[in-house]
This record gives C-alpha cells, sequence and structure tokens, in this order.
C-alpha cells in the first residue's frame, strides 16, 4: 500500500544530547518498505523512507502525498 509512495512521517525530534525535547519534525520521501516488525530490534512497527529507518507508534503516523 504504501511501497514506492511518496509518504510523509512525523516523529520525535531529539536535541544535541540523544534525548526527545517534545517536538516532531516530519520526514518526506519515498517508502522503501512495507511496515513491520523488527524482532531483531523489538520494534513493533518500523518502515524506511529514503533509505533511514523510521520507527511508527501506529499506521495513522504515514500518510501518502
Amino acid at each position: 500500500m504504501y511501497l514506492n509512495k511518496r509518504v510523509e512521517v512525523k516523529i520525535p525530534e531529539r536535541g544535541n544530547n540523544g534525548k526527545l525535547n517534545g517536538k516532531f519534525t516530519t520526514i518526506v520521501g519515498i517508502c522503501q518498505l512495507e511496515p513491520q516488525s523488527n524482532e531483531k530490534l523489538g520494534v513493533a512497527l518500523q518502515t524506511v523512507v529514503d533509505r533511514m529507518p523510521v520507527t511508527l507508534n501506529n499506521l495513522n503516523d504515514i500518510k501518502i502525498l
């Protein structure tokens, strides 16, 4: 459904210290992997947008453009 389509994903932003700062940033790009679980990392839902792995809370976090 999302594969090879232009998508927008909101992810939490991190500060210089690597901790979450309460803000969100938006990633826009081509989805290269259908959202699925990553058992090796223990992540419930993950996808890849322009070669960048993105962890999702649920499918509502990803939007097709």
